[in-house]
């Protein structure tokens, strides 16, 4: 089957629709766990919602999955350029900036040292691996 830009979906990536009624924006992201005729469950729900053009929450996940046409999807990437995110290597601790995305590998500037020489470095860590910073 294939999305939107005409791609086949890949089982197990991350897509994202958007749909929008009476003045409601509601923006959803999940991974598609299988296909059948035309239609793509999504599980791992995140979604956001807004009225009248202007967002008014982040991301939130939702615990129920979603069937959705397929001709409706986007690929969607999780981390983009410019993020700030943390590592399993550090137990989410130390935060790192995405300077360049692979297929299954993120590109990341930051103190691999653990904070003992204050240095400024670049590696490539598991995207699988990272999560993304909140400064809250």
């Amino acid at each position: 089957m294939k999305d939107a830009t005409g791609r086949n979906i890949v089982i197990g990536k991350r897509y994202g629709y958007s749909q929008q009624s009476n003045g409601r924006v509601q923006i959803v992201t999940g991974i598609v766990e299988k296909i059948n005729k035309g239609k793509a469950t999504l599980g791992k729900i995140l979604e956001k919602t807004g009225l009248w053009g202007t967002i008014q929450n982040d991301f939130h996940e939702e615990s129920r999955r979603r069937s959705v046409n397929v001709c409706h999807l986007f690929p969607v990437e999780d981390f983009i350029i410019g993020d700030k995110v943390t590592t399993e290597y550090y137990y989410h601790r130390e935060v790192f900036e995405v300077v360049g995305v692979l297929e299954d590998e993120l590109v990341l500037k930051g103190d691999w040292s653990g904070g003992t020489h204050n240095v400024c470095q670049v590696g490539n860590y598991d995207k699988s691996k990272c999560k993304l910073y909140k400064n809250d």
